[in-house]
């Protein structure tokens, strides 16, 4: 896979303390904030993704579905030539 279909920022899903009670919101993080086990989805499309960690490589994220990197702003350009349009800022 090509450098620039890598992700360097995904979802996670973690919990706040809000008004006394506990609730889940997914965040924007950068992949080497990440902790192992932890719940991550595409910024972009809201698919699962999978952290790559190494130390000869960059840490970056891949969608676990082929498919769903083709039709992902965030992924590989679609077979159409496409990309999704960017979510709007603060989405």
């Amino acid at each position: 896979m090509l450098r620039t279909q890598w992700m360097f920022e995904v979802d996670v899903n973690r919990r706040f303390l809000v008004d006394g009670k506990r609730s889940w919101k997914w965040v924007k993080k950068p992949v080497n904030e990440v902790k192992e086990g932890e719940e991550t989805r595409c910024h972009w499309c809201k698919n699962p993704v999978r952290i790559h960690r190494g130390k000869k490589v960059r840490w970056h994220a891949e969608h676990l579905e082929t498919a769903d990197s083709e039709t992902c702003c965030g992924g590989v350009v679609g077979k159409t030539g496409t990309k999704m349009p960017s979510p709007p800022r603060g989405a």
